[in-house]
């Protein structure tokens, strides 16, 4: 028996330009797509300071910020006429205000630059899903649905449409847990090594990602647990990946603050929501405004002007110290209330419910469409399990640890939009297998059917 290995290799050559040509496709309807959004919708306003920073660095003034060090705006700290002067910060980590940077450089210091850079990662994102989709589940189907949904998804559309980080950790997040699913496949060293350069840029994008090895090495030691060895060698390559790229940060700010921080903006979310949990209505979202409001009221009482706070040389360490004080002696407090303001956070998180006020329609039509897909990813572990599963276990990591520790800190609902594609990938499989399903129960009952009623003429004939 002769094997025809140039007509293999046409099939497979021929079978990638064809997948080639699908994403290419997926991709321009993306930026058509986008580009549609952003002509008819205004770029969103609220700055998370990613931009004000990467200004200062594109203009030679270095990684600083002159933003109020309490981060309570002006109006409310009563220093309109007080200069806030550029001093080196470490509020915002480094990757997203680096690339907002570069956008800056190259296109120039606009919010057009901005939008060209979300665009950018926003392409790379919607490739990288299919390409995920591919190597999960081996389905053109799968990768193809999952990718026009995400192209149609509203949240990202709206996150790609301003100032905030999540587009590119959301890119960010798509290579780390690619790079992860390949490595355990491959059961490849240097590939671990690459997913902790991944987990390194992703804790400098997105900090809460500090503690995914702890969630991850169970993972990896469940999957690989006939190779422990590998599975160690691979839980230390990956941490040791993540340092190298997560240290000269840590160096930077020991530096300047004496203390080796990452971010010195926790202390300020974990206040925002915790400060009002000895509150009748502690359940409810507090909005920025209020926040300061009540932050500048507690710097007064602590040290008898929040000016005083601000206008001292190097406070901002102190700064963020004192919010985390101030949140965990609520917390401690009132342990029971910590918890049920935990859980309700899932709601806020992934359904953009819960936040104490009517919901809009717009949070109406999130809350149905992340109903459905909750609904479909259980029927999909209930009922099509295989061994996508196991393929899917570094994702499932991803999710929990993420959605664990904003339950545990403060969240809102655009927190939740980088973990999104994993749970849409699921969804989009249970459907492809419903369908098979329907389609080959409606196919063998019209077989059925037409098999009798030729059976019966037959009958009738001979009679």
């Amino acid at each position: 028996m002769s094997i025809n290995f140039s007509s293999q290799s046409t099939a497979s050559r021929r079978r990638i330009w064809s997948t080639v040509v699908i994403i290419s496709i997926i991709c321009l309807l993306y930026l058509a797509v986008q580009v549609a959004y952003m002509s008819l919708v205004p770029i969103n306003r609220a700055h998370d300071e990613w931009d004000h920073i990467a200004k200062n660095l594109v203009t030679g003034r270095g990684y600083a910020s002159s933003w109020p060090k309490t981060y309570i705006r002006t109006t409310i700290l009563g220093l309109n006429d007080y200069h806030f002067p550029l001093v080196p910060t470490a509020t915002r980590v480094p990757v997203p205000v680096l690339y907002f940077a570069l956008m800056f450089h190259l296109f120039g210091i606009s919010d057009q630059s901005l939008l060209i850079g979300q665009g950018i990662v926003g392409v790379l994102t919607c490739a990288l899903l299919f390409i995920i989709a591919l190597e999960v589940f081996g389905d053109r189907r799968v990768a193809i649905m999952a990718s026009l949904v995400w192209v149609f998804y509203v949240p990202q559309l709206w996150m790609s449409n301003s100032r905030y980080s999540e587009p590119l950790t959301t890119f960010l997040l798509a290579c780390l847990t690619y790079v992860l699913i390949v490595a355990l496949r491959t059961r490849s060293v240097w590939r671990f090594g690459l997913a902790g350069v991944l987990w390194g840029l992703g804790v400098l994008a997105r900090p809460t990602l500090m503690v995914l090895p702890l969630f991850l090495s169970p993972c990896l030691f469940i999957i690989l647990r006939r190779q422990l060895r590998f599975a160690a060698l691979a839980c230390i390559i990956t941490v040791l990946g993540g340092a190298l790229i997560i240290s000269p940060w840590v160096y930077r700010n020991y530096r300047i603050f004496d203390a080796p921080v990452i971010s010195t903006l926790g202390g300020r979310n974990l206040f925002r929501d915790h400060y009002f949990i000895d509150r009748d209505d502690y359940l409810n979202f507090r909005g920025t405004f209020e926040v300061d409001i009540a932050a500048k009221e507690m710097f007064d009482r602590r040290f008898g002007s929040v000016a005083a706070v601000e206008m001292a040389d190097n406070s901002q360490l102190l700064v963020d110290r004192v919010y985390w004080e101030e949140a965990i002696i609520k917390i401690r407090r009132y342990p029971g209330r910590y918890v049920l303001l935990s859980l309700i956070r899932i709601l806020r998180l992934w359904f953009n419910v819960g936040y104490g006020t009517a919901p809009s329609w717009r949070s109406y039509l999130i809350l149905i469409g992340h109903l459905a897909l909750a609904g479909l990813v259980v029927r999909a572990l209930v009922s099509y399990r295989g061994d996508w599963v196991g393929r899917m276990a570094p994702v499932f990591a991803v999710v929990v640890q993420q959605t664990l520790t904003y339950m545990a800190i403060a969240c809102e609902f655009r927190y939740s939009i980088p973990l999104t594609p994993y749970p849409l990938l699921i969804g989009c499989y249970t459907l492809v297998r419903i369908f098979e399903a329907d389609h080959s129960t409606l196919v063998n009952r019209m077989t059925a059917y037409w098999t009798t009623a030729f059976g019966q003429a037959g009958k009738w004939k001979d009679g």
